[in-house]
C-alpha cells in the first residue's frame, strides 16, 4: 500500500495512567483532516481531535437506513462528531 499519510495518535488519557507520554506524530503527509465519501456524501474527519478518527464505516448501512426515515423531514443532530448521523 502507498498511503498519503501516516498518523500516530498516542494521547489517550489512559496513557498517563500508566505513566506514557501524550503525543500525535505525523510520520509523512498531513493529518488535518481526512475527507470521506459514504453513501455519495462529502465528510470531512478532524483527525487531531476527538476520539480515535470520529468515522465509523461499520455504520454506513445504519446511516443509509436512517436517511431512508428522514427523507423529507429536518432532523436535529446533537450527539454526531462529525456529522455522519444528520447530514
Amino acid at each position: 500500500i502507498k498511503p498519503k499519510t501516516i498518523l500516530l495518535r498516542a494521547d489517550s488519557p489512559y496513557r498517563t495512567l500508566e505513566g506514557l507520554p501524550l503525543h500525535q506524530t505525523c510520520y509523512q503527509g498531513e493529518a488535518d483532516k481526512l475527507r470521506v465519501e459514504e453513501n455519495n456524501t462529502l465528510f470531512e474527519i478532524p483527525l487531531l481531535t476527538g476520539q480515535k478518527t470520529g468515522w465509523f464505516y461499520d455504520h454506513r448501512d445504519n446511516r443509509a437506513l436512517l436517511n431512508s426515515y428522514c427523507q423529507d423531514k429536518e432532523v436535529l443532530d446533537i450527539f454526531s462528531y462529525a456529522g455522519g448521523w444528520g447530514i
